[in-house]
């Protein structure tokens, strides 16, 4: 006996999310009590959606001013976000600055609400407010030539005015 029957489906088909995720601006180098900006980019590779995408910044030395939020991205598309961290120096060190390393995780979230997380490493130097006084030497050096330069220049004008007086005043 052979039987046959009819009916409907539902199937879900669903693109499973291929993102790049990259650090796009961070500084190798950074000073105690500075205020650094830091950039992201995410990069949707898929044809689905991906949502409420944000990077998260962790370092010792490194105080993140909140979660940089990038947004929803498109399938296909890219779109970056910038934050702002306080240098505040090494806590797990004896001294306040040295080399550190860090995270940025990366969340995202596909149509079905999942949570994906990608992590991206990172090292900077954490340096004393002090130890610009190389460059600032080498720019005083620089300015005081321009004074100098200046100052010899009204001297010789003075001269110059103080010639074509004499001149004047001698009836020559």
């Amino acid at each position: 006996m052979s039987a046959s029957g009819a009916g409907t489906a539902r199937v879900t088909v669903t693109q499973p999310l291929q993102m790049e995720l990259s650090v796009t601006q961070m500084p190798s180098r950074a000073v105690i009590s500075d205020t650094v900006s830091v950039g992201v980019q995410a990069i949707n590779l898929s044809h689905a959606k991906a949502y409420n995408v944000r990077a998260v910044i962790e370092a010792d030395g490194f105080s993140p001013m909140g979660t940089i939020f990038i947004g929803n991205v498109d399938g296909g598309m890219s779109a970056e976000g910038t934050g702002s961290v306080a240098v505040t120096g090494l806590t797990r060190s004896s001294f306040s600055y040295g080399q550190t390393k860090g995270t940025v995780t990366f969340f995202y979230e596909d149509a079905d609400g999942s949570e994906m997380t990608e992590v991206r490493h990172f090292t900077a130097a954490i340096e004393s407010p002090f130890s610009r006084s190389a460059d600032t030497e080498e720019d005083a050096t620089g300015q005081w030539w321009i004074i100098m330069t200046a100052v010899a220049a009204v001297i010789v004008t003075g001269g110059a005015v103080a010639a074509v007086r004499r001149r004047k005043g001698c009836g020559v």
